[in-house]
């Protein structure tokens, strides 16, 4: 499988697109979480 260099930075930048958006939704998830948790454990006495 050989790509010319134009669309091989393309592929590259698509991916590496990606893997930032799956960290961004699992950091998101984790602040959420974390979030609810907090604001539960204050209307809790």
């Amino acid at each position: 499988m050989h790509l010319p260099l134009k669309e091989m930075k393309v592929v590259a930048l698509m991916n590496y697109t990606d893997t930032l958006k799956w960290k961004n939704l699992r950091l998101f998830k984790i602040n959420f979480i974390t979030h609810t948790h907090r604001l539960l454990n204050m209307r809790m006495p």
